[in-house]
């Protein structure tokens, strides 16, 4: 279930990130405080590249999890 909400947690950043991009790219009243626009929009570039790549690394959890029995199955509980 936490992973799961770390997901969408990730998805959520990914949203703001493009949002932020589109002000960049598209309205010209966004880039005022911005002198340099290429190292802005590659900070939120690298910021969809950063969760996207959490969010692969959960989907590959869930399918070890699922074909090799409980990942953390080792793990000792608080």
């Amino acid at each position: 279930m936490s992973l799961e909400a770390l997901k969408q947690k990730y998805k959520a950043e990914i949203a703001v990130a493009k949002a932020n991009l589109d002000v960049l790219m598209h309205k010209a009243v966004g880039i005022g405080e911005h002198s340099d626009i290429t190292a802005e929009m590659d900070k939120w570039i690298g910021a969809i590249a950063d969760n996207q790549d959490k969010i692969a690394a959960i989907d590959s959890l869930y399918r070890i999890d699922e074909s090799q029995g409980d990942l953390f199955k080792d793990a000792k509980r608080w």
